[in-house]
């Protein structure tokens, strides 16, 4: 009886792929990955690194430059719900956190707001912490303020913004923290995480994203 559910399931499953096979999100092209080979091909890491980008940032990295088949990756992910991409994201998240060389404490992706969080279903920073050491990870940082998007704001607004956005419930003193993020642009979301993380006590906080704008 196992057996023939077992079969029977996989009967199934092929059928579905027959009539709705998998497609690449980004090109829409048939693809048994996500992305698949030909966008692949088009993206190469650019590893953009960042000396002290805000006043209560240490250091950041970008994997990739934030344009063309990057930009899609990540809106189709945040906006799309595209979760699927961020089984790639994340192994790009972990081969850069390896290749740092880091010794943190703590690892926090950037939390979004509650309401946001039920609208979209998941944090995609979070979602970037997948395959990064479990034990490491925590969600002490809290979003406590909705605030306008980010996107549509000039670099001074989006400081302006974010301003008291965010609280820590952990004492953090004498800990290194780094903070993961899917895109760092101006620096401001980072640097008003910073600087709560370091108002909690921590010594030292670095920021790993997916893609970044090179200053």
């Amino acid at each position: 009886m196992i057996r023939a559910r077992y079969s029977l399931n996989n009967y199934s499953n092929l059928l579905l792929d027959w009539i709705f096979p998998t497609k690449c999100p980004i090109c829409r092209a048939l693809s048994t990955v996500c992305p698949c080979e030909d966008c692949l091909q088009s993206l190469s890491p650019h590893n953009i690194e960042y000396d002290r980008p805000t006043s209560f940032l240490d250091g950041a990295r970008a994997i990739y430059r934030y344009q063309s088949l990057t930009v899609d990756l990540v809106q189709l992910l945040k906006y799309q719900r595209q979760t699927n991409l961020s089984h790639w994201m994340a192994a790009q998240i972990r081969e850069a956190y390896d290749n740092w060389l880091l010794d943190v404490d703590y690892i926090v992706p950037v939390p979004v707001h509650r309401t946001r969080l039920a609208w979209r279903g998941f944090n995609q920073s979070h979602l970037l912490c997948t395959d990064l050491p479990e034990h490491k990870i925590i969600f002490d940082l809290v979003r406590m303020k909705r605030t306008r998007a980010q996107f549509r704001l000039s670099p001074q607004q989006r400081q302006q913004n974010l301003v008291g956005a965010f609280t820590c419930n952990r004492d953090l003193k004498g800990k290194k923290i780094l903070l993961i993020d899917d895109v760092i642009t101006t620096g401001a979301t980072a640097h008003e995480c910073a600087k709560v993380l370091k108002e909690s006590g921590a010594i030292w906080v670095g920021l790993l994203t997916f893609a970044g704008t090179p200053r």
